[in-house]
Parts: C-alpha cells; sequence; structure tokens
C-alpha cells in the first residue's frame, strides 16, 4: 500500500515520524502521529474508490444541511445546536462563522471539481461566485480585526519558528509553543491562538523548512498533474487560499474532505492517462 503512494506523500510520513523524536513536544506529535497515519490510508483507501457519487452527495448533504441550520439559526430557532438561544454557540453545525465558512468554501471546491457533465455550466457559474464571494471576504475584512490582528499573531509566529528553522518546533506543537512564547500584543484581543489561522505557516511552523519543502512540493507536483483539468484547479485553488486565512488541514469537519479532494484529483489524473 506505501509504495501506491505519491512519492511526496511517503516523504512527508516518514519524515514527520523522525520529526516526532526532535520535537519539543514529543509525547504530544508521537501522539497525533497516527492521526497523520490514519490520513494517510484515508487517502489511499480513497484513491481506489471507483463511484464517487457517493462522496458527492455526501458533501452536497452537509452543504445543504449547513445552509439549514444557518436559516433557522437567524430566527433563533435552532433548538437542537444552541437550544432557541439567541447568542449562537453554533454556526451551521460547527463553532463559529469563521469556521463555517472554510468548511463551505472547501466543500464547493469539491463539488465544483466533481466530473459532473451536466453541472458543467453551473459549475462554471459556481466558480465565479465562490471566487468572487472569497475576494469579497478578504476586501470587505480589511479592517483592525483581520489585517491588524492577523498579522502581529503571524509576525509572532515567524519570530518563532525562526528559533527553530529547519526541523520546526514539531506536530501539533504550535497550541502549546506559541502561547507559551508569543509577546502578547494586539492579537490577544481574539483570545489564546491554538491555530495560527494560516495553514501554510503552520506548517512551517511544526515541521519547519524541511518539512515546508515537502508539502510545498507535493503541491507543485499535484497542480502540474492537474493543469490540463481546469475544475480540478479551481477547486484546488480555493482550498489553497482558505488555507492562507483559515486552519481547513486543522478542522475536523474540512481535512476529511481535503483528503478526498485529493485522492479524486489523483482519481481524474489515473483516468486520464
Amino acid at each position: 500500500m506505501f509504495l501506491d503512494i505519491n512519492i511526496f506523500i511517503k516523504a512527508i510520513t516518514i519524515f514527520t515520524f523522525f520529526n516526532c523524536f526532535i520535537s519539543v513536544c514529543p509525547l504530544i506529535s508521537f501522539k497525533d502521529y497516527p492521526l497523520l497515519v490514519g490520513c494517510v490510508y484515508l487517502y489511499w483507501l480513497l484513491t481506489k474508490l471507483k463511484n464517487w457519487k457517493i462522496v458527492f452527495n455526501l458533501i452536497l448533504t452537509l452543504v445543504i444541511f449547513n445552509l439549514f441550520f444557518v436559516g433557522v439559526q437567524i430566527i433563533n430557532q435552532d433548538s437542537l445546536l444552541n437550544w432557541g438561544l439567541k447568542n449562537n454557540a453554533v454556526f451551521g453545525t460547527v463553532r463559529n462563522p469563521m469556521q463555517l465558512k472554510s468548511l463551505i468554501i472547501v466543500a464547493l471546491a469539491f463539488l465544483i471539481a466533481y466530473k459532473k457533465p451536466k453541472l458543467i455550466r453551473s459549475k462554471w457559474l459556481l466558480s465565479l461566485i465562490m471566487i468572487g464571494a472569497i475576494f469579497y471576504f478578504f476586501y470587505h475584512r480589511v479592517g483592525y480585526t483581520f489585517i491588524h490582528i492577523r498579522l502581529e499573531a503571524w509576525k509572532e509566529a515567524i519570530r518563532i519558528y525562526l528559533l527553530h528553522p529547519f526541523s520546526g518546533w514539531g506536530i501539533s506543537s504550535f497550541k502549546f509553543i506559541f502561547p507559551a512564547l508569543s509577546h502578547q500584543a494586539a492579537f490577544n484581543k481574539e483570545g489564546t491562538w491554538l491555530q495560527a489561522h494560516n495553514d501554510w505557516l503552520q506548517i512551517l511552523f511544526e515541521t519547519g523548512l524541511f518539512g515546508f519543502i515537502l508539502v510545498s512540493g507535493y503541491m507543485v507536483n499535484l497542480i502540474n498533474k492537474i493543469k490540463g483539468l481546469p475544475f480540478l484547479l479551481i477547486g484546488l485553488g480555493l482550498i489553497t487560499l482558505d488555507m492562507c486565512v483559515h486552519f481547513p488541514l486543522h478542522m475536523i469537519s474540512t481535512v476529511l474532505i481535503i483528503i478526498a479532494f485529493l485522492a479524486y484529483c489523483e482519481r481524474e489524473v489515473r483516468s486520464v492517462r
């Protein structure tokens, strides 16, 4: 099974195992490493899947289900997840609006990429709507919270990363190292940062330069494989962009969809060949 997996995923799996030995939080890194291995197993199994209709329907249902709950919550009638309270603790089916946005973006990225001939025209329209909505989100949020607080936190993350530039601090270490070593500045108004709100930066922080190069190599390799498949490129672009301001790789509600998306890309590349 392992020999049948993308060479970059092989390298990432092996590297992160040895990286656990030099992690600043070895117990945490070793505890979470099996989760990464489980994701690799899931990826491999999905690359063998021949009928993706069930996956498409599940993700479509997830989007519709969340949009339904958002509508119910807007009128304060969510007696299932929020017990009818006006101050929602849950948005859609996840914790907060930011995570809900990430879930919708990642799910729609897969739906756009899914090969269904009858949806070709609507997928182009959906792609344009999604891209427009994301750019609107970026420019609309240009304010104190989005720019000042996040930039301050990212600067701090880079400063701390530079203390361990090559090997990083260890997988799953950000939520322990960053609160302990960061200089609490403007970003502490959002509370304790357990994620970097930027998956690329968190990969760099936790696995260092070597790990970041391996992940980047995988992405470049994937882009090169799907460059003739526009919907896959659009979907990958949406996920990549979302990873710049959210943390879909560290959310259970989104990481499984991303794994499915990557496996689907591999399947489509093989079918073209």
